[in-house]
């Protein structure tokens, strides 16, 4: 049975072992400065597309194995003071909070399963998590300026967006379509620049659109922190 969110917008050796290696704990320390990618469960993110329901809100922690392998631990089961209280040793981080702009969001299985509705749940912190995503390439340049930056996450993810909301689409000079699913909550700045190499196409929605992410799906941050994801299918 699949795992249904109002919520949408990250094991091997051990995490001690791998932060005892002075080599790898650079690494460690060098991914937690630069990451910044959400499964788009997403963390603290709050979707205002059915004012009259209390949305649901799930927390996300990174466990950060190495800079291309980054597990996306997600519960929705703690509460705000929970995760705040929660302190999080070298390796691991906190996601930030985001505003979600789709409708609701499900996914199917954890990165790895050989069968739908199977997930991998871990004790981290006194809490449950269940894996969600794995990042799997970070800081990928999208164009020649440095506006766009990419994150490769394996997933397993559907989203719906809602009829009546217009959605921001930005397509690349290949034709790939990336639609905006999260924003920043903190932002500083409302409009998001985009290279002029690419295409915005502001979409208003007829009808509800139930989107199938591609695995892996590229994560897109724009320099406001907005995120997209895609490709969309054809």
């Amino acid at each position: 049975m699949k795992t249904n969110l109002f919520l949408l917008g990250l094991l091997g050796a051990s995490l001690l072992a791998y932060a005892c290696n002075n080599s790898n704990k650079a690494h460690i320390n060098s991914a937690q400065e630069t990451v910044k990618v959400e499964s788009s469960s997403s963390s603290l993110m709050t979707s205002h597309s059915q004012p009259e329901e209390k949305p649901k809100v799930g927390y996300e922690i990174l466990q950060i194995l190495s800079p291309w392998k980054i597990i996306v631990w997600l519960s929705t089961d703690i509460t705000q003071k929970d995760f705040d209280a929660i302190n999080l040793p070298l390796g691991w981080v906190k996601n930030q909070p985001r505003e979600g702009l789709p409708k609701k969001g499900t996914f199917a299985k954890s990165p790895g399963a050989t069968k739908l509705g199977e997930f991998r749940i871990e004790k981290h912190f006194g809490h449950s998590w269940k894996h969600v995503a794995t990042v799997i390439q970070t800081g990928i340049s999208m164009d020649n300026k440095g506006l766009l930056s990419g994150n490769r996450i394996e997933k397993y993810h559907e989203i719906v967006l809602g009829a009546g909301k217009e959605f921001l689409i930005i397509e690349s000079p290949q034709g790939e379509r990336y639609i905006r699913m999260t924003r920043d909550a903190g932002r500083t700045k409302e409009i998001p620049t985009i290279p002029d190499s690419w295409t915005q196409i502001d979409t208003l929605l007829q009808d509800d659109w139930l989107i199938p992410l591609p695995n892996p799906t590229m994560n897109i941050r724009s320099d406001n922190e907005d995120s997209f994801q895609g490709p969309l299918p054809k």
